[in-house]
């Protein structure tokens, strides 16, 4: 039988962070928001462990590839990627797939998408400046859920709005 998932990863230590911005430029343009695509499979943990060695050095690897062309002192980045339990998408075919989305196991990179995401806007996005929400595959089905399921995010305003009744869920 499949294992349980892992603890969410910890947003306030650099422990739950594949980039945290530092470094990337001092004057950044705008900010990234990046969620990566599932890097792993295993059917008896089907539900990434962000504690893991291998898969810690494979998301910063793939990043550091993936993002490593756009970062220059002409088109400076800042980068903020999180750690996300992303779901092993072979175990998710093969069981959840035609299920309600909440209910199944892409439910746990959601989760942790929007966890992360109000983290960063709470403790690392710089006011005023422009951010980017960029994902790859699972990536982009968690920022997807993100964008629908946060309503005080809005093309309009390009930007979050903390909730009326002091609440981001």
């Amino acid at each position: 039988a499949p294992r349980l998932p892992r603890p969410r990863p910890p947003y306030p230590t650099p422990a739950g962070w594949v980039r945290r911005g530092a470094g990337d430029s001092i004057l950044p343009e705008f900010e990234v928001f990046y969620i990566y695509p599932t890097l792993f499979q295993n059917k008896l943990r089907p539900v990434m462990d962000h504690r893991f060695d291998r898969i810690r050095t494979k998301a910063s690897d793939y990043i550091r590839l993936t993002f490593g062309l756009l970062t220059d002192p002409v088109h400076p980045l800042k980068l903020y990627a999180p750690f996300v339990r992303q779901a092993d998408y072979s175990t998710v075919l093969e069981t959840d797939f035609a299920g309600d989305l909440g209910e199944t196991l892409f439910r746990y990179g959601i989760e942790d998408t929007k966890t992360a995401f109000l983290y960063f806007l709470e403790r690392f996005h710089t006011p005023g400046m422009p951010y980017i929400l960029i994902g790859h595959s699972q990536g982009a089905s968690d920022l997807y859920e993100l964008l629908r399921s946060t309503p005080e995010i809005t093309p309009e305003s390009g930007s979050y709005s903390a909730p009326q009744n002091g609440h981001t869920s």
